[in-house]
């Protein structure tokens, strides 16, 4: 039995929600992931274009990225019809979840 089991030894939503939010609070993610996009927001506006961040990950930071890995994580990643990045709603829908 684990600090989130509720005593059924099955981790259930809520149970592993109780682990997420742990670590949620623990390292504050959501407010270092929020940070981290505005520093690139120079509009303020909540929206970072494809090529923005395309360039960013491939010249800064410890781990420059090459052209493939760049695509390879933007398969992920919901931009809109125009190419941009709404990351504020991308942190409400990852970590709103657990709050």
């Amino acid at each position: 039995m684990t600090e989130f089991d509720n005593g059924d030894n099955i981790i259930n939503f809520d149970d592993f929600k109780a682990m997420i939010q742990k670590i949620y609070n623990d390292k504050n993610i959501k407010e270092s992931t929020k940070e981290a996009f505005e520093l690139l927001d120079v509009n303020k506006d909540g929206i970072l274009s494809r090529q923005l961040l395309k360039e960013y990950l491939m010249n800064n930071g410890e781990v420059k990225l090459n052209t493939k890995e760049v695509e390879d994580l933007f398969d992920d990643i919901n931009f809109d019809e125009k190419g941009n990045f709404d990351y504020k709603k991308f942190i409400v829908e990852t970590f709103d979840i657990f709050e």
